[in-house]
């Protein structure tokens, strides 16, 4: 982006409120919704409730909302944008229902992507992108922009709003079919008060909370996805070895008698989810978790560890095909996150994983076959593309059949891949700007070969045995749907 472009998207920033109160007719116009008589909450939003959403979607898929705000522009987060291409990016309006063609619907290309230049990934702050329509859409009942607050606005604690989209009903829960648009009416909850139930985290100037202190009414997951699959210290754009302190922070180490034995990953305060072959029992004396550790060796200044009140084996695993290589950890305490320790985000059932995706794995496993990470035993990490199923298969058929529960990763001339030590940890994709965990690591023939690739418990089939064993607080689980 030049400077001539910065300045005048910083002037259309700044002057977007003037060009509202000039245009009278465009005011008479913008936050009407005639078809909406609604009072009191709800579910499902009649046809036409909510003129100005927004479906962001590629390849057929939503992935965001977004609001109308005139004829030409959309305005969404920073966060759907970022890393996002206009190719094969529609913006559907006037739709009510994600399955299906609804009758009043249309959609708009986008010529341009504007996030806010402030947009600090890290803590959320300037949250907010517009993006440009390539033509022009036409206003009607069911399509029609929203007014915008003005700078002098203000909304007192408990002031009712509404909020609107197809995210999902539940932590984990996905939006039954067809998808209908929801709504909720929630109260708004002043910035002070908000900053001292969101600590660690900083509610700043430009956010604005909402929802009740007994929970069960907010735009789900934006909260929870908001903290998991960030990783504020991992700067890193291609390969290496060490990994950084912090690099990635759900990254566990699981040991018993001070023995590292096998990774793990955090889905959430209280669990930890790794490979079931990691277990040969469900006893939990002796076995502990390390977080925010960096180096096996020593102690680490960030790192913390807890006991384990539960092992949860899949109640399908086999140990004899490594099918339903997954278990769940439940930590005896809380951990707090911090910049060292943080959740990843899950990979949802309607993730895709193509070919040649790139993902990260990382561990403290050996190095080769029977070649020992050297003291201080620092954590590794490596690039690697996911090889689909049917190839995978036709490598790896002497030895195992490749299921659905599976996905297979490695550069097929060898020299890259997990091994003995690096069993349950994680396997993670990027999605704009949170990291997803894709697999966990299960098994392999040999380590690093050529033509064999590594197999990991593929995340995104297992979300309904998660989201039903931990049951409270779920994991943030995201759609992975790598750019065309």
């Amino acid at each position: 982006m030049t400077a001539q472009t910065d300045t005048a998207l910083n002037v259309d920033m700044l002057n977007l409120e003037c060009f509202l109160v000039t245009l009278l007719f465009f005011v008479k116009v913008c936050g009407t919704a005639p078809l909406n008589t609604r009072i009191v909450g709800g579910a499902d939003a009649q046809e036409g409730s909510w003129p100005w959403q927004a479906s962001l979607q590629k390849s057929g898929k939503h992935f965001c909302g977004g609001t109308l705000i005139n004829k030409d522009w959309v305005m969404t987060a920073a966060h759907c944008a970022a890393g996002l291409s206009t190719t094969g990016l529609l913006v559907y309006l006037g739709k009510r229902t994600l399955i299906g063609t609804n009758q009043y619907e249309v959609s708009r290309s986008v010529s341009r992507i504007i996030s806010h230049p402030k947009y600090n990934s890290r803590t959320i702050d300037y949250d907010i992108a517009l993006m440009n329509l390539k033509s022009e859409v036409t206003f009607t009942n069911y399509i029609r922009p929203v007014c915008l607050a003005s700078k002098t606005s203000v909304f007192p604690d408990g002031t009712i709003s509404w909020i609107s989209g197809w995210g999902n009903i539940n932590y984990g829960v996905s939006l039954p079919s067809p998808g209908v648009l929801q709504e909720a009416q929630v109260p708004i909850v002043e910035n002070v008060r908000c900053g001292t139930l969101m600590k660690p985290y900083s509610i700043t100037q430009n956010m604005i909370c909402a929802g009740y202190a007994e929970g069960g009414i907010s735009a789900c997951q934006y909260l929870f996805l908001s903290v998991c699959g960030r990783a504020p210290l991992n700067t890193r754009i291609v390969g290496g070895t060490n990994a950084t302190a912090g690099a990635w922070p759900w990254q566990v180490s699981l040991q018993k008698k001070s023995m590292h034995f096998c990774g793990g990953s955090l889905v959430n305060k209280d669990w930890v989810v790794t490979a079931a072959h990691c277990f040969s029992s469900t006893r939990t004396a002796g076995l502990l978790v390390y977080f925010g550790k960096q180096t096996l060796s020593g102690t680490n200044p960030n790192e913390v560890y807890r006991t384990v009140s539960r092992i949860i084996k899949h109640p399908s695993y086999n140990s004899n095909t490594n099918d339903y290589d997954i278990t769940l950890l439940q930590l005896s305490s809380s951990v707090t996150f911090s910049d060292y320790i943080k959740p990843v985000c899950l990979a949802d059932r309607a993730s895709v994983f193509p070919n040649g995706t790139e993902n990260w794995i990382t561990g403290w496993g050996n190095m080769a076959s029977g070649v020992s990470l050297p003291s201080p035993y620092v954590l590794q990490e490596a690039k690697v593309p996911v090889v689909d199923n049917p190839a995978c298969q036709k490598l790896l058929q002497a030895y195992n059949v490749i299921t659905a529960r599976m996905i297979c990763a490695a550069p097929l001339q060898g020299g890259v891949d997990t091994c003995q030590g690096d069993s349950g940890g994680p396997m993670v994709a990027k999605q704009g700007d949170v990291w997803v965990l894709s697999g966990i690591t299960s098994w392999g023939i040999g380590c690093a070969l050529p033509n064999l690739p590594g197999v990991y418990s593929r995340v995104s089939e297992f979300n309904d045995w998660i989201t039903a064993t931990i049951r409270t607080n779920l994991p943030g689980f995201v759609t992975f749907a790598p750019a065309p």
